[in-house]
């Protein structure tokens, strides 16, 4: 809790007016439910009152696509932010073969899919055509802020901008997990391809 109200304090002072929290759910290592994530956040929007610390907070989370997550869909209250957009990830070993079948089967249950850092996969990374595959099947894309400063590789920072170069990105999330993070938060402000990505007019963070 310590560090959560560390953080919440950090982003304010960044000039972060809202924070939507999006926890792990990986059925095998994270087993996150509905009902104790919503138990968290109210324990932290305590904490922040108790401190003074007056940022908006709302929760969603970060759903693995695999196959115990195809196999309880039907069965298990999902978590969105803004309007019904869920946020997902992926194996870094490779896509699931039903990937297909369960990103379809959510868009007709009316979810807006976005695809958790997708600049990370090196799957991916190899082949940018399915980049504009995903993108042709209405599936919007969250980059990390750290992949800009080339903190999960070379490789990645490269992927990363050149989505952006290509109009691709629609929310960018800061993968916060330590208040020691923050620091490189403060190194972006003067990114350029954080401000191409903003002047872009496709970022859709400010609307939620």
């Amino acid at each position: 809790m310590e560090q959560s109200v560390e953080m919440a304090r950090g982003l304010k002072e960044l000039g972060f007016k809202k924070i939507i929290t999006t926890p792990h759910v990986i059925w095998d290592y994270y087993p996150n439910t509905a009902d104790n994530i919503n138990k968290g956040l109210e324990f932290l929007l305590l904490e922040l009152k108790k401190n003074n610390i007056d940022i908006e907070v709302e929760l969603a989370a970060e759903y693995m696509l695999d196959y115990e997550f195809n196999e309880k869909i039907s069965k298990t209250k999902l978590l969105t932010f803004g309007e019904k957009y869920l946020l997902f990830e992926l194996s870094f070993l490779n896509a699931p073969e039903f990937f297909s079948d369960v990103t379809f089967n959510l868009q007709i249950e009316g979810y807006k899919l976005v695809f958790a850092h997708p600049e990370r996969y090196d799957y991916y990374q190899r082949d940018f055509k399915q980049f504009e595959n995903l993108k042709a099947n209405e599936i919007y894309f969250q980059i990390n802020y750290g992949s800009l400063l080339g903190v999960y590789g070379h490789q990645t920072k490269k992927t990363a901008k050149k989505l952006i170069s290509e109009n691709m990105i629609e929310f960018i999330g800061t993968d916060l997990h330590n208040p020691l993070q923050l620091k490189s938060l403060e190194k972006l402000q003067h990114n350029k391809y954080l401000k191409r990505l903003i002047d872009s007019g496709n970022l859709l963070n400010n609307t939620l």
